[in-house]
C-alpha cells in the first residue's frame, strides 16, 4: 500500500470573472474563477491539493488486483474548469502474458462535490471503463 499526497500552485493564472483578462489567455489553457468578480484582479494564484493512496494485491505469479482512491480540490477550477472537490476509486487488475506484455482493465468512478463537474457542468460523476496494453521491447 502507498499513500501520496501533493499541493501545487500556479502564478498569473488569468482571471475567469474578469472580462478584460481574456486577452490573457493562453490557447488550450484554463483560467481561474478568481476572488472579486468582474472588478476582481487580472490575475491569481490557483492552487490545487490532493492525496492519492494505492493498494495492490498480487493474487498469481502473473496477476495483480489493484485499488486506488484520491481526493483532488480544484480551489478555483483551473486544472478541470470547475471550481469544486473532486474523488475518484479505481479497481482493476494487472495481467502479465510473458515477460513482454501487460495488460491492464479497470472501472473508475469520478464524483464532483460543489458543483456538476462532469459532461459539460450537467452530471454529478462519471463512470469510465477502460483497457490498455503495455508491450515491453
Amino acid at each position: 500500500m502507498a499513500t501520496e499526497a501533493y499541493y501545487m500552485w500556479e502564478r498569473d493564472v488569468p482571471n475567469l470573472k474578469n472580462p478584460e483578462a481574456a486577452s490573457l489567455l493562453i490557447p488550450n489553457a484554463n483560467g481561474a474563477y478568481c476572488s472579486g468578480g468582474a472588478e476582481g484582479p487580472l490575475t491569481c494564484t490557483a492552487p490545487e491539493y490532493g492525496i492519492v493512496n494505492y493498494l495492490n494485491y498480487q493474487f498469481r505469479p502473473n496477476a495483480m488486483l489493484s485499488i486506488r482512491s484520491e481526493f483532488y480540490d480544484d480551489f478555483k477550477g483551473q486544472r478541470f474548469g470547475f471550481p469544486t472537490d473532486y474523488s475518484e476509486n479505481t479497481i482493476g487488475i494487472t495481467w502479465f502474458v510473458g515477460s513482454v506484455i501487460e495488460i491492464r482493465p479497470e472501472a473508475r468512478f469520478d464524483y464532483s462535490y460543489e458543483v456538476p463537474a462532469f459532461d459539460g457542468g450537467r452530471k454529478w460523476g462519471q463512470f469510465t471503463f477502460d483497457t490498455d496494453a503495455i508491450f515491453f521491447y
